[in-house]
């Protein structure tokens, strides 16, 4: 129903909109883009439903046409944020509608900020779903409208780990390179990218591990190694209470795969013990990829009980994800 409802985005209809209730949906999305690094998707997916409704009546309520551009943005980040939890839970099908939806709203604010989210999500998408080659045209797509900053590190991560699942080491260069450049400027937050819409350089660093991971080879498996140690520290730098559990335990996961590609069973388990404790609510379908990803490597002809022991608690996370069924 959510899903249908996101339609209905286009419409204009009749009252007029004061600039106080602008200001208070631009708050709400703000608490809910911050919220979503701490709560499980499930556990968001009522309230950015909500709140989409209620942005989604005042834009059918004919506002002054002054506070169209900023009830569209509030939409659509919403939207995008709802596109983000039904990817994370598992429903593709879903993800895809509310992305479509979220990029009607980026047009009709024009805003490319909310349009390189939205590619992105669509991304994770298609990579999650082995379709690496479209995952990367949909990240290179948004490219004019990533200039600098958290938005091109985004574009620029994703590309790289899709080209590195297809096997393109030219083209992972050359991503690698434009976020590279765009670090910097990435690594502070700003207000107009609160919460999840900010692509901290924390979790580009465990992008690029995963890019070393698929190239493979020693020295990549090196730096993988450090890649995925270096966005740990980012992602646990800093207040608890600030930490995302679930990008800590995607840093982890890739910190146990390249130990575990080169032969240390033992550092690999110590990387992801944590992750094995992560509650059900949080195991997305990016974290339980990962994991089964770990599993399938654990498979292969090995010797000794920290293998049989690892292998089992592996299985054990994998049997209690937290897809399910969206609510209604």
């Amino acid at each position: 129903m959510a899903a249908e409802d996101s339609a209905r985005v286009a419409r204009a209809a009749a009252r007029p909109v004061g600039g106080e209730l602008v200001e208070q949906f631009n708050t709400d999305v703000q608490r809910l883009a911050v919220a979503y690094l701490s709560l499980p998707p499930f556990a968001m997916f009522r309230p950015l439903a909500a709140l989409r409704e209620q942005i989604f009546a005042a834009i059918d309520s004919y506002p002054n046409p002054a506070h169209l551009g900023d009830l569209y943005l509030a939409a659509g980040r919403v939207t995008a944020l709802l596109a983000h939890a039904s990817a994370d839970l598992g429903q593709p099908v879903a993800a895809d509608a509310h992305a479509r939806a979220a990029w009607l709203c980026a047009d009709h604010a024009g805003h490319g900020e909310l349009r390189v989210y939205v590619r992105w999500v669509q991304a994770n998408v298609a990579y999650w779903s082995g379709d690496y080659a479209k995952a990367a045209e949909l990240a290179a797509s948004a490219r004019p409208y990533a200039t600098a900053g958290s938005t091109l590190l985004r574009l620029a991560s994703q590309e790289a780990r899709a080209h590195a699942a297809r096997g393109d080491a030219q083209a992972v260069e050359r991503a690698l390179g434009t976020g590279l450049d765009a670090q910097d400027s990435a690594a502070d937050a700003t207000t107009s990218e609160p919460g999840v819409f900010h692509f901290a350089p924390g979790k580009a660093a465990y992008y690029s591990s995963e890019v070393r991971l698929s190239l493979g080879g020693p020295a990549n498996l090196r730096r993988a190694v450090a890649d995925a140690t270096r966005a740990v520290e980012l992602l646990t730098a800093g207040p608890v209470a600030q930490h995302s559990a679930e990008l800590v335990a995607a840093g982890r996961q890739d910190l146990a795969a390249a130990h575990l590609a080169l032969g240390d069973v033992e550092a690999a388990g110590q990387a992801v013990r944590p992750v094995l404790d992560l509650p059900t609510e949080m195991r997305t379908t990016p974290i339980t990829g990962r994991m089964r990803a770990l599993g399938q490597h654990l498979a292969r002809p090995a010797a000794g009980s920290a293998v049989a022991d690892l292998t089992e608690q592996v299985a054990l996370f994998l049997a209690y994800p937290a897809v399910r069924s969206l609510p209604a």
